[in-house]
């Protein structure tokens, strides 16, 4: 596997000072984690202090699936990303309980495992019925596309397109900008668009700017942050909390380009960006037809979280963080009672100490790892992690 650092004046391989894994890859996958599949099985690494740094339990058993294929994408509909992997043998489903802190195996209540596999996964919502589809390219008999019935699992509805068996390659595209996702594909030289007649007009489209004014190469007060492997999660009934009711994530591949959510979206839903550095902003949609930008935040900073004797408290230091107004979310849930001691108060109306109170505290914290964060003004931290 071979990584090119941009240096401004061209590329130049970076690989063995990043410590981009070694040996022969069949497919990547941009997200949360950065996914590599070989032959023997699927890896997921992060990015820390300049290097990629393996994590060995992420994926548990299926880390040993021999996938040509792998995708980050919301299978399940429940808001939270999961990872699905193709090849010979089929498919195999990772699913996120509570992010990408723990993951579990939920291949066989998707039904998934025995449909053919291929050597690409795309995923999209083309029926816009609010769950994710896949269409899989490279595989035995051409392109097929598997229909995601949520809580009845995948079919293979190929039979209903006519692509033909003379088809070298195929992705979704909405190619008028209805908001209904279309196919186009290649035969020869030639490319050709399927269209897709069904209405789009609950689509919400989203677009993922690198900073707010758009150009990473400009100075400005805000840091420069691409938006390439960011998670948007989305609250698709508006009803302001993430965890319940109607919901689904996706990963942005590419900056400045829409990314069209499909399925029923309400006005007032909420939009969530989590950058691949860990800090995000959340921002309410006003019309679901129409483009919201992601910019880029400049956030506060969380450094550490100290849980009292009791369990009833939580101490988080860090820099810039609201004095008032803001609120401490373990995992999903915001605490009751936050406040700033005012001794740790600055000049400047920020604090570098919140502490939260809540009756819940120990409950929510039974089910670790755990990710706090302190939301402000539209702005959220990167989380702590309390192991």
């Amino acid at each position: 596997m071979l990584a090119l650092r941009n240096t401004g004046d061209g590329f130049e391989d970076a690989s063995a000072l990043w410590n981009v894994p070694d040996g022969s890859v069949t497919a990547i996958a941009v997200g949360p984690k950065l996914l590599v599949a070989t032959g023997s099985g699927v890896s997921a690494h992060s990015f820390s202090n300049g290097v990629f740094v393996k994590e060995l339990s992420l994926l548990g058993q299926s880390a040993t699936f021999a996938a040509s294929a792998v995708a980050w994408a919301d299978l399940t509909g429940d808001g939270w990303l999961d990872v699905v992997m193709s090849g010979t043998s089929g498919h195999r489903v990772v699913a996120g309980d509570g992010g990408e802190l723990r993951f579990r195996d939920a291949t066989s209540e998707l039904g998934i495992a025995g449909i053919v596999g291929g050597t690409r996964l795309l995923p999209a919502d083309y029926d816009a019925d609010g769950d994710v589809d896949l269409l899989v390219d490279g595989g035995t008999g051409g392109p097929r596309v598997l229909r995601n019935r949520g809580a009845s699992g995948f079919d293979d509805v190929t039979a209903r397109f006519a692509f033909g068996t003379d088809i070298t390659s195929i992705v979704w595209v909405d190619r008028d900008g209805s908001g209904a996702i279309d196919a186009g594909i290649t035969v020869g030289e030639e490319l050709r668009v399927m269209s897709n007649a069904r209405s789009g007009a609950g689509a919400l489209r989203l677009r993922a700017r690198t900073d707010a004014d758009a150009d990473a190469h400009v100075a400005d007060a805000q840091p420069d942050r691409d938006a390439i492997g960011s998670v948007v999660r989305i609250d698709l009934d508006g009803d302001g909390d993430w965890a319940t009711g109607s919901r689904t994530a996706i990963v942005v591949v590419q900056s400045g380009a829409h990314v069209l959510v499909n399925g029923l979206v309400a006005d007032g839903a909420s939009v969530r960006a989590d950058f691949i550095d860990g800090e995000g902003i959340e921002t309410s949609v006003a019309a679901a037809a129409n483009a919201t930008d992601l910019l880029d935040p400049f956030a506060p900073v969380l450094v550490s979280a100290k849980l009292s004797a009791t369990g009833k408290k939580i101490t988080l230091d860090g820099l810039r963080l609201p004095a008032s107004g803001g609120r401490i979310l373990v995992g999903e849930v915001a605490l009751t009672g936050v406040k700033a001691p005012p001794r740790f108060v600055g000049t400047d109306g920020t604090s570098t100490r919140l502490v939260g109170k809540d009756a819940r505290l120990t409950q929510l914290l039974q089910t670790k790892p755990v990710a706090i964060r302190v939301f402000a003004a539209g702005v959220f931290t990167s989380p702590v992690i309390v192991r």
